[in-house]
């Protein structure tokens, strides 16, 4: 698609603008039990750790993101380099 929306930007001689969408609600494994019920402070601990993997999944989603991005805007840029 990305070569397509280059081909397209170059005839046109308009901008092309690259995104990348994160997903807010990725599926989660049950591999953990996260009901919260079980032993004193359980909620607030269990609140924590979803809140941290949360961020982790979230930084790693943007690094990929970061990644293939730069990838295809090289690939553009290499395409609509004069020949």
């Amino acid at each position: 698609m990305a070569d397509y929306a280059t081909w397209a930007a170059r005839r046109m001689q308009a901008p092309m603008e690259l995104l990348h969408v994160i997903d807010r609600h990725p599926r989660l494994e049950a591999v953990q039990d996260h009901s919260g019920a079980i032993g004193l402070d359980a909620q607030e601990n269990l609140l924590k750790q979803l809140s941290d993997e949360d961020e982790t999944r979230t930084r790693a989603a943007r690094e990929v993101g970061r990644v293939f991005l730069n990838g295809l805007r090289e690939r553009a840029m290499a395409s609509m380099a004069p020949a």
